[in-house]
């Protein structure tokens, strides 16, 4: 918790195009109430199939129906400029919420979108991924008609559990450290997205955000550098740090190869070149303890391997797996996992990386293990969703608790 007092709630502006006396915005706004600190701004009448107008050519009048209240004597597009360049200028929201019409159109649309509201490197929210959450839509009946009035409470429930679940996906965006175009999130993608989890991505130099606060998690992926090279790769240095405060205030972290040996030097454990050579191809590893993400693992798998590093477990952390040439494949730290393996290896990747002729021989396994790429990675697969859902959840556990502090 903030020093400075308990952390303020989200900000959330509504509006719509029937006019702020409408039974649909009265309702939206009660049914957001529980989610944070509403405002209104709202046309002063209907202004149906004018949404995407704006007026020009005169000024425009804002009146204050009641506190956090605002009729505005222009167009829905007028009265989203208002709210979030004048009655919120300090204060920008961190949701806009439209709707609920009183006509046949029965949806309530939300968008989720800080690019146009955050000044560039402005705020650890920025550069959100829309591939990644984008937007989220959540259905809600039209306002109760008088014979269904005692209906409403409980639609409006499902509403607003719908927003608040991608409310808290929003404001706690996981932080993906990238260290090359060819190492992406790869087959960890799809479970994150489909968690509605929003992204803000770095591809190493590029600066990384300069504290935690916001952020729900943080997936570190692999690199051809080594923790050790620190003086030739000083962004290092500054991932472990980040690193460091995620262990230190819980926030989940999942390390993967070069990500698993950053977390170990985070954790304070020794990260050097491995004795055994490069351990390359789809190898078994034995998995020697339980861990909530690996929950339904076996205990023999094949992920494919692909490093030459290896490290020291940090002091406290649970050893989870090894393999014949490392034994050091996967570990607990407090928030963190760490995967000496390459889960995040498709089909299309590994032939990419197994197949590279520019590679050196010791980096080049038998055509064998090209030819299995398919069948391997299918086997995984199910493994590699079940561990990105089951890190999304820990992500949104956080989220969904008090509002996340600054600093």
């Amino acid at each position: 918790m903030s020093p400075s007092g308990p952390p303020s709630p989200p900000v959330i502006l509504v509006s719509n195009d029937d006019g702020h006396q409408a039974a649909g915005i009265q309702a939206l706004a009660g049914a957001m109430a529980g989610l944070g600190e509403v405002w209104v701004v709202a046309p002063e009448a209907e202004q149906s199939a004018s949404s995407h107008a704006i007026s020009i050519h005169r000024p425009l009048r804002i009146r204050e129906v009641r506190p956090r209240w605002y009729a505005v004597d222009g167009t829905p597009t007028d009265c989203s400029y208002v709210g979030i360049n004048h009655v919120l200028k300090d204060r920008r929201p961190w949701l806009l919420v439209s709707g609920i019409n009183h006509g046949p159109n029965l949806a309530a649309q939300v968008l989720l979108d800080r690019r146009e509201r955050v000044p560039a490197r402005g705020h650890p929210g920025q550069r959100l991924q829309r591939g990644a959450a984008g937007g989220a839509g959540v259905r809600d009946p039209a306002p109760p008609r008088p014979h269904a009035r005692r209906h409403a409470p409980r639609r409006h429930g499902v509403a607003a559990a719908g927003l608040r679940a991608a409310l808290d996906a929003a404001m706690a965006p996981v932080l993906i450290l990238l260290h090359g175009p060819s190492e992406p999130l790869g087959a960890l993608a799809p479970p994150l997205a489909a968690a509605g989890l929003a992204l803000d991505t770095r591809l190493a130099p590029e600066p990384l955000p300069s504290n935690l606060a916001g952020y729900g998690g943080i997936v570190v992926m692999g690199g051809a550098m080594g923790v050790y090279e620190a003086d030739r790769h000083p962004f290092l240095t500054g991932e472990i740090r980040l690193l460091r405060v995620a262990l230190e205030r819980g926030i989940p972290v999942l390390g993967v190869c070069l990500g698993s040996q950053l977390l170990a030097a985070a954790g304070g454990a020794r990260v050097y070149r491995g004795e055994a050579g490069p351990e390359v191809g789809w190898l078994p590893v034995t998995r020697l303890a339980d861990d909530p993400w690996l929950e339904g693992w076996p205990r023999s798998f094949e992920p494919l391997s692909w490093h030459g590093d290896s490290f020291d477990l940090p002091p406290g952390a649970r050893h989870l797996a090894s393999s014949a040439l490392y034994a050091h494949q996967a570990f607990r730290l407090g928030s963190g996992l760490g995967l000496q393996f390459h889960v995040e290896a498709t089909a299309e990747l590994a032939r990419e990386w197994l197949g590279d002729p520019a590679m050196p021989s010791a980096w080049r396994p038998g055509a064998e293990q090209v030819a299995r790429c398919h069948e391997a990675a299918t086997r995984m697969a199910p493994l590699v969703s079940a561990l990105g859902t089951a890190f999304a959840r820990s992500v949104l556990a956080i989220a969904s608790g008090p509002w996340h502090p600054a600093g």
